[in-house]
């Protein structure tokens, strides 16, 4: 959303979305990601506590980003609380940009110890910046979750930089 949303603005053909990125090679996961953001000055280091909730932390201490734009600590894609998949310039609308890492596509939740919120309830931001705070019940309900990028029906590497679940 932010990466696409100053690209459109700026007319910056290097400045995609992540699936873009992914397919054109710049990003391989959601570290790559993480650190162009940092590295283009789309997000400080201090934004990334936002990848960030209870029990998961996809870093330790003090982000900082170094001379070749990495940062330090390095960043980990398994302790992330958000689910970033690989939305397209040319998905719609309604495609699903990230996800709080307790939801898998179209399954019901049903593990009490995942992280972050459990069976609680989840989180979902789509590409047009919409987004919706929903209960266990409603998982499945696609039509207000909204689509996969590509129009999948399954969660994969295909579709989602950091797809496995967090471990409880």
């Amino acid at each position: 959303m932010f990466v696409a949303t100053y690209a459109e603005a700026h007319k910056d053909p290097q400045l995609v979305w992540p699936g873009d990125l992914k397919a054109a090679g710049r990003i391989a996961n959601l570290s790559d990601y993480v650190t162009l953001l940092v590295r283009d000055e789309l997000l400080k280091p201090s934004d990334l506590k936002v990848f960030s909730a209870a029990g998961l932390k996809p870093y330790e201490g003090m982000l900082s980003s170094g001379s070749n734009g990495g940062l330090f600590p390095a960043f980990k894609d398994e302790n992330c609380a958000l689910k970033v998949y690989l939305v397209k310039k040319d998905d719609p609308a309604d495609t699903i940009f990230l996800v709080s890492k307790n939801y898998t596509y179209n399954t019901p939740l049903n593990d009490s110890k995942a992280k972050p919120f459990g069976d609680k309830g989840f989180v979902v931001i789509r590409k047009d910046g919409s987004a919706g705070i929903f209960k266990k019940a409603q998982a499945q309900a696609l039509n207000l979750v909204g689509q996969l990028p590509g129009g999948g029906t399954v969660e994969s590497a295909e579709n989602c930089l950091n797809p496995s679940p967090a471990t409880p």
